[in-house]
C-alpha cells in the first residue's frame, strides 16, 4: 500500500462522516480527490499530477483532509478557512494515529485581509492549536449567524 487519503466534509454541505481509502501503487492521491468530488457532484476534473492542487481545492470550498505517504512516513493535512465541529472532533479522535508518522505537516487556508494566504504548519501540536482556532471561529460565526437571523 502507497497510502491513503481521508476527507471530512463539511457538514452544512455534505452529510456523510467520513470519505476515503487507501492509496495502492500505481494510484495518485488525486484519484480519490476525483472520487470525492464525482460522487458529491463537487464538479472538478483532476488529473494524475493534481495531488497537491487537488488537495488545497477541497479544502478551498470547506472540507478537511488528509494525505498519507507511506514509505516516506510524512502525514499532511489541509485546513479549510474554519473547521467545523465534526471536522474537529475527527482530528481529536484520531490524535494518537496522527501522532504516529516521522513528518507531519499541515497547509492551511487562512483569508488575511481579503486575501487568500496558504499557511505552512510543521508538527502535530502547532497543527492541533490551529485546528482548535479555526474551530473557534466557525462557532463564533454560527453564533453571529444566528443572532442575525432572529
Amino acid at each position: 500500500m502507497r497510502g491513503e487519503v481521508g476527507i471530512i466534509p463539511d457538514e452544512r454541505q455534505i452529510l456523510t462522516d467520513f470519505f476515503g481509502r487507501e492509496i495502492y501503487y500505481g494510484e495518485d492521491h488525486a484519484d480519490v480527490y476525483q472520487e470525492f468530488s464525482n460522487k458529491y457532484h463537487l464538479g472538478y476534473s483532476f488529473s494524475r499530477n493534481d495531488s497537491q492542487y487537488a488537495s488545497l481545492e477541497i479544502a478551498r470550498i470547506g472540507h478537511f483532509s488528509y494525505k498519507i505517504e507511506n514509505d516516506s512516513g510524512i502525514l499532511i493535512f489541509y485546513l479549510p478557512e474554519k473547521v467545523t465541529n465534526r471536522q474537529q472532533d475527527y482530528f481529536m479522535q484520531h490524535l494518537y494515529e496522527f501522532s504516529q508518522w516521522k513528518m507531519i505537516g499541515a497547509y492551511s487556508i487562512e483569508n488575511i485581509d481579503g486575501e487568500e494566504v496558504i499557511q505552512s504548519l510543521h508538527g502535530l501540536n502547532e497543527i492541533k492549536e490551529k485546528v482548535q482556532n479555526k474551530n473557534s471561529f466557525f462557532n463564533q460565526n454560527l453564533e453571529n449567524d444566528i443572532n442575525v437571523k432572529r
